[in-house]
């Protein structure tokens, strides 16, 4: 679409001439969507911030619902990673489409949508932005990320994840390699890996299930000194000393150390 054109039905989109707003308004909607570009649909957005014009906000998002234009739909997610807007976000679940590309808008698509079968077949650069997602601020998608670099089947991928656990210490990469069993080609590096597994993670952070360090090392230390303590006997359990070393009989008031005449 020509700018002179988008122009045109943009003022039509704006129309507050008595009796015909509607009709201008309803016929540069078709167009619009019926174009499908990236401008027109930016065009079509620039309508659902309005709060004067309930009916014609209706009308756009019933028509992007039934958007099939690979473009526009791209327009609509980068839209969605740029201002995390819900309604936006609801569009992408009606369409259950991840973008082809680029390749990190493919990746946070498909972790919003919980398309972690598209992520299987992912690369080295697809991994980069799984690990960055796993910190992002998006819930769902931060929750989904470490599930998808656990299912990766691409031997240079899973080589990748390996690299950023032991290169930049990042604990999601160690914590899904070390889980799914990724270990580099290269003996030298898979050693680097098993060695950061056994590091305690930072102060503040916490182990792969949840629990914080402080809390794992307690437990570890309660474990190994209850399993060096000894049984208690008998009489330590229900609260009763043993008779002392030299008394007499039960019920001898002699004190200890008294011979028995």
């Amino acid at each position: 679409m020509n700018a002179a054109r988008l122009h045109v039905l943009r003022r039509r989109l704006s129309c507050t001439v008595p009796f015909l707003e509607g009709w201008l308004q309803r016929r540069a909607v078709r167009e619009l969507l019926a174009d499908g570009s990236a401008a027109a649909v930016r065009a079509l957005l620039e309508v659902l911030p309005r709060p004067d014009v309930p009916d014609l906000k209706g009308h756009v998002l019933a028509g992007l619902r039934a958007l099939s234009a690979a473009e526009g739909r791209s327009f609509v997610c980068q839209e969605w990673v740029d201002r995390g807007d819900p309604v936006l976000a609801e569009l992408l679940r009606a369409w259950g489409w991840v973008p082809p590309a680029p390749s990190r808008l493919r990746v946070l698509c498909a972790l919003k949508l919980g398309r972690l079968d598209e992520l299987a077949a992912a690369g080295p650069e697809e991994v980069r932005h799984l690990v960055e997602a796993c910190s992002g601020a998006e819930p769902e998608v931060a929750a989904r990320a470490p599930l998808a670099l656990r299912g990766l089947c691409a031997a240079a991928a899973r080589e990748e994840v390996c690299r950023i656990a032991v290169e930049q210490d990042n604990r999601a990469a160690l914590a899904a390699a070390l889980e799914a069993g990724y270990l580099p080609e290269d003996a030298g590096a898979a050693g680097r890996v098993r060695r950061a597994g056994l590091r305690p993670p930072p102060a503040g952070r916490r182990l792969p299930g949840g629990m914080p360090v402080g809390a794992a090392a307690r437990g570890g230390a309660r474990a190994a000194l209850g399993s060096r303590r000894p049984a208690a006997g008998p009489e330590r359990r229900r609260g009763t000393a043993p008779p002392a070393v030299g008394t007499g009989v039960a019920g001898d008031a002699r004190p200890a150390g008294t011979l028995a005449r």
